[in-house]
């Protein structure tokens, strides 16, 4: 019995070395296993004392290496199908909501995508307040009401948080108020300095409007209003103008004002109609200068 046990761990030895020389393979598969050459239970604790036992080898066939390679490409394949699918959008299949304060106002905008590069922007502004400033002597105080609304097409040209957004602007921008002069202080009209009267001071009104309501719109910014990394919050951020045009003056005034000459009615005296409109054309002819309107926005933005 001992005899067979050691012959069988020689064979099991002669075989280990046969394997750890280098030598061709054939195509045939090999697997050795402890199922192959095993030895017996021993009867007794001490009948294998010093014996080994048999080592165990596996061998992995081609089948199963082109099965692992199989895999694998399936792997990546279904990796690279979830990276597109996730980089993919369809129009409208989402929307935006957001807050902003701008030289526009206060204002709400949604937002939803077209393309995977392309949003489409609709946003409301409104803001009133009152404004005062001194032109030539004469102190206006005005009331502001801006009321706007805009729809732009944002395009990320990188993929990421850079934008271009081209759009139209309608609005109805105007200031109104009030003009005087105090009592017994000097102001000018065109060319020409008046002094107010101490019983019956010269006051007027005062409006500003712009002659057109449409406008093209241009602004650059960044952050997506719809984050294609999957987020839901956003600060959108956007610089640009809007060609409105210049706007436009006009005063009425009324009461007394004197020069050397004499002291004269504001309302009926010729002269000093003609003097006004010279200093209303004079204030709109540098208006001119300025027919873009400046649009600064930064705003909260929630991706649902």
């Amino acid at each position: 019995m001992v005899l067979k046990k050691i012959a069988a761990v020689a064979l099991t030895l002669a075989l280990c070395c046969c394997w750890a020389r280098p030598q061709g393979r054939t195509s045939s598969t090999l697997a050795l296993t402890n199922s192959t050459v095993s030895t017996p239970e021993p009867s007794t604790a001490t009948s294998n004392a010093g014996m080994p036992d048999a080592p165990s080898f596996a061998y992995t066939s081609s089948h199963d290496l082109q099965s692992l390679a199989a895999e694998s490409k399936a792997e990546r394949k279904s990796k690279s199908k979830a990276k597109g699918d996730k980089l993919k959008v369809h129009p409208f299949s989402k929307v935006a909501i957001g807050i902003e304060v701008s030289t526009l106002g206060a204002g709400v905008e949604i937002a939803t995508p077209l393309s995977r590069s392309l949003n489409l922007r609709a946003t409301g502004n409104f803001v009133d307040f009152n404004y005062a400033f001194s032109i030539d002597g004469i102190d206006y105080s005005t009331r502001v009401n801006f009321r706007s609304g805009q729809i732009a097409i944002d395009w990320f040209p990188f993929h990421g948080s850079f934008h271009i957004s081209p759009g139209l602007l309608y609005y109805k921008n105007n200031l109104s108020g009030d003009a005087h002069v105090p009592a017994a202080k000097t102001f000018t009209l065109g060319d020409v300095t008046y002094i107010n009267s101490v019983d019956d001071p010269v006051s007027g009104t005062a409006t500003i409007n712009f002659d057109r309501h449409i406008a093209p719109a241009l602004t650059i910014g960044f952050s997506n209003i719809i984050p294609r990394n999957g987020k839901h919050f956003s600060v959108p951020f956007e610089i640009g103008a809007a060609y409105t045009g210049p706007a436009v003056m006009d005063v009425k005034i009324a009461g007394t004002a004197c020069t050397v000459q004499g002291c004269f009615n504001a309302a009926t005296d010729a002269d000093t109609q003609t003097n006004l409109r010279n200093e209303i054309r004079d204030i709109n002819e540098e208006a001119k200068k300025y027919p873009i309107f400046p649009i600064i926005s930064i705003g909260l933005a929630y991706r649902f």
